[in-house]
């Protein structure tokens, strides 16, 4: 769900991915970060997630292992 002002999310999933398309989004000047952060933290355990985005970004966490 989303909060006051908070756009939902587009999302294809395909199986176990979830692929999250966020180039126009962020294009527009939108940093929808926050959103894409609670969809992971609700995610189904072994779901995997793509982000796309306009840039090359940073890894979303440094080291798998402080995901597990």
């Amino acid at each position: 769900m989303a909060s006051w002002g908070e756009k939902m999310l587009n999302v294809q999933l395909e199986g176990k991915r979830a692929i999250i398309d966020l180039r126009e989004r962020i294009l527009n000047g939108e940093h929808p970060r926050n959103e894409v952060f609670n969809y992971v933290k609700q995610a189904p355990l072994g779901m995997i997630i793509e982000v796309h985005v306009p840039h090359e970004a940073q890894p979303l966490a440094g080291d798998w292992r402080v995901l597990v």
